[in-house]
């Protein structure tokens, strides 16, 4: 039996954009300036179930795989706490934002139910601007790890409350059945920007809620905004902060659709994707001071390639749920050769608070 609270392969380290699709004015914090040198900012980007099956169908199936542009690749084992090898959600996006392996359903909490510091926080507290993207519900597994601490994923009411009052500048995504109209209410009277579309004026200023689905965003096509009117709408919101920003963003629709072993539906989120991905490139290569890392937090659904009387490509799901399997890490910026090889999901924590604590 595999004991996977194992200590982590590798040792901490210390040490032309496309227009805003939110087309209203002052987008931009101009209030912050323009600082002399760009401090180092980091862009987060959790393909949901994505693994080396849905990365062969992105580039076998679509026109466009982007992913090829990155410098570093890597590949990344993602089982949780203990004798488990098959991670969820949770689990893995706690090991991505804090660097320490937890049980399955657990939010950035250890085994023993103790709080453990997640990589945005350590933005916050290094002055940083914060934003979270999501296709899911903004109270989800992989976005609560960031900024919530909870025993279950399944306290959506409560992380709700506790993320948004984690002093992030813009959250993005669905999940609006969840945050109830007191809430809400408090929010606003608090200064906080609470959208449900893109069809009105944004204050440059304040903070902003977008909650565009009462619960995980629509498939597409039938998705708005899109993945990329949001990632371009948080980037206006924080890029010119004078101390950097920290953006994670998550896309639901690869794990929601291996999970239905739905080919064509898996294809439809991998081109928005691909889409959202060439514009972060772009907008990488245009700062190169930022590191911009793209990962899956598990595989879902293992999908393969079978061969069929001398014929490769038919297409086979062997699971509805998880697997183990590797995922691929791709990184391009400061640090980004870290990424090279294997390494555990938790790696990639410590990295990114060693990286954010030591800029």
């Amino acid at each position: 039996m595999l004991t996977v609270d194992k200590p982590s392969l590798r040792p901490s380290r210390s040490g032309p954009a496309l227009p805003v699709r939110f087309l209203l004015a002052g987008l931009l914090l101009t209030g912050w300036g323009n600082a002399q040198a760009p401090p180092p900012s980091v862009i987060l980007v959790v393909a949901d179930g994505m693994g080396s099956g849905q990365h062969a169908l992105a580039y076998y199936f679509t026109d466009n795989y982007p992913l090829v542009r990155f410098k570093h690749v890597g590949l990344m084992t993602t089982h949780p706490f203990r004798k488990d090898l098959i991670t969820d959600s949770a689990a893995s996006a706690t090991a991505l934002a804090t660097g320490h392996k937890t049980r399955n359903a657990v939010i950035s909490q250890d085994a023993n139910g103790q709080r453990l510091e997640t990589a945005l926080e350590v933005a916050e507290a290094q002055g940083m601007v914060t934003g979270i993207v999501t296709t899911a519900s903004i109270t989800d597994a992989t976005p609560a790890a960031f900024a919530t601490h909870q025993p279950s994923r399944s306290n959506h009411r409560e992380i709700a409350r506790e993320i948004t009052a984690a002093g992030i500048e813009v959250l993005l995504g669905g999940g609006r059945k969840y945050f109830g109209r007191g809430l809400l209410r408090e929010l606003e009277e608090q200064g906080v920007q609470v959208i449900t579309d893109f069809s009105g004026s944004l204050e440059p200023n304040r903070p902003v809620l977008g909650l565009f689905a009462a619960d995980e965003m629509e498939t597409l096509p039938d998705r708005k905004p899109t993945l990329l009117d949001m990632v371009s709408l948080a980037l206006g919101r924080l890029e010119n902060h004078p101390s950097g920003f920290f953006l994670l963003v998550e896309d639901e629709g690869v794990d929601t659709e291996s999970h239905r072993n739905n080919t064509a539906g898996v294809l439809a989120a991998l081109r928005d994707l691909m889409a959202t991905m060439d514009y972060l490139l772009d907008y990488q290569a245009q700062h190169p001071d930022i590191l911009l890392i793209f990962l899956g937090d598990h595989e879902t659904g293992g999908l393969i390639f079978e061969q069929r009387r001398g014929h490769v490509g038919k297409l086979k799901w062997t699971t509805g749920g998880h697997t183990g399997n590797f995922v691929p890490v791709f990184a391009s910026g400061p640090g980004s050769e870290f990424f090279d090889g294997i390494l555990d999901n938790t790696d990639v924590g410590k990295f990114l608070i060693d990286h954010l604590r030591d800029r």
